[in-house]
């Protein structure tokens, strides 16, 4: 039992960590290996769901505080739609694993295909995928890939370098190595990748203006003052236009129309 709330501690630290003010983005390379770790045979799949659950309760909690200053009965309907996810991604992967639980292969490939599938379900609904991606966002050097497999098959990477991590923990051979170094050969062609990719320039610099407007985000100001708004918007673009801008890019907001 010592054991399981180590691991349970050690998950949630990890994964509160890629938070702000930490921005340790590395540890959601291994975030997800105690998880991983805790599966077991005689798991039922209740248990994996609960100790995910639990996991998904503090890492949400904290990472989605911003929606309610927005309004807060929609921050607690988000987070009662993202809680469950860590919880089916650990039942389910330990609920598959129980009919190959020393099989290698499968130990490393069955997280990123539950995960997967978990995802695309979420993607389908006004969620979107956000909640189940922003644990993995890394430095725009890594994430240059994204052009080629989107944003979904970078998780996936992720999740491979997760259970890799496990593998090599748990089972410690050289065949409980493999998948390790083949996803390291994998994350070093990513970094290679996107490093050359960060190198291609535009030959001049092209002036770009970001429209700050700093409106409040009550809503029942913003109904009030469409009008409002709306001038403020045209105000500030036409000040912008004056250093001559190839873009103006406005911030998200509630516009009036």
């Amino acid at each position: 039992m010592r054991g399981a709330i180590t691991r349970l501690l050690i998950t949630i630290f990890l994964f509160l960590a890629t938070l702000p003010p930490l921005r340790q983005s590395w540890a959601a390379g291994v975030a997800l290996v105690p998880l991983l770790l805790w599966i077991k045979k005689e798991n039922p799949f209740w248990k994996n769901f609960l100790f995910g659950l639990l996991v998904g309760a503090f890492y949400y909690s904290f990472g989605l505080y911003w929606i309610i200053y927005y309004n807060l009965w929609t921050y607690l309907i988000v987070l009662l739609c993202h809680l469950p996810f860590l919880g089916l991604f650990l039942g389910f992967t330990g609920l598959i694993l129980k009919r190959w639980p020393e099989n290698i292969l499968a130990n490393f490939l069955v997280p990123p295909v539950v995960w997967a599938g978990l995802s695309f379900i979420y993607e389908q609904t006004s969620l979107g995928g956000a909640g189940t991606q922003a644990l993995f966002y890394q430095p725009i050097v890594w994430m240059q890939v994204c052009r080629y497999v989107g944003i979904s098959g970078f998780v996936l990477l992720f999740v491979l370098l997760n259970s890799s991590l496990a593998l090599a923990i748990r089972f410690r051979t050289i065949r409980g190595f493999v998948p390790l170094v083949l996803t390291g050969a994998l994350f070093a062609g990513v970094f290679l990748f996107g490093r050359n990719a960060m190198a291609d320039r535009f030959p001049t610099a092209k002036p770009v203006a970001l429209i700050q407007h700093n409106f409040p985000v009550d809503p029942y100001w913003w109904v009030k003052n469409q009008h409002n708004i709306a001038k403020q918007y045209r105000a500030l673009a036409l000040e912008a236009t004056k250093q001559k801008p190839s873009l103006i890019i406005f911030p998200s907001y509630r516009l009036p129309f």
